[in-house]
């Protein structure tokens, strides 16, 4: 089991999703290598450099504002059971999402961190949507 990568959340109005891509396009001088729809959560996600950008409404954006970072892992499995002999808390468990799986965690420190392990045939899927 290993981190890959890790990204800061921004959060942010669906309308002004393109103009915050433009952003930190800009920014890191890197073009947005991942986008897609969450339609079950009302979200648009996108990534660019170490940046996820989530955007929806105020109210569909809310239960996912606690968190703080996203960790992309090779085996969320593993993960799971190291962060809880660790002391995490898994407040959900691993899940099937558009790119593969999710769980959400609470470190020891308080922090809330998303972990993701990519499927690459799903992640392929969704990137051919933009």
């Amino acid at each position: 089991m290993k981190i890959l990568h890790t990204l800061i959340r921004v959060y942010g109005e669906q309308d002004e999703l393109d103009t915050t891509i433009r952003f930190y396009e800009s920014l890191y001088d890197q073009n947005c290598s991942n986008r897609f729809s969450y339609d079950e959560k009302e979200l648009e996600l996108a990534v660019v450099a170490h940046t996820l950008i989530i955007a929806g409404t105020p109210e569909a954006r809310k239960p996912f504002e606690a968190t703080r970072a996203t960790f992309l892992v090779t085996d969320i499995h593993e993960i799971k059971d190291r962060l809880l002999a660790e002391g995490s808390k898994v407040l959900e468990m691993p899940q099937k999402v558009p790119t593969g799986w999710n769980m959400l965690v609470e470190h020891p420190d308080g922090i809330r961190v998303e972990y993701v392990e990519h499927i690459i045939a799903d992640v392929q899927k969704v990137n051919k949507v933009y």
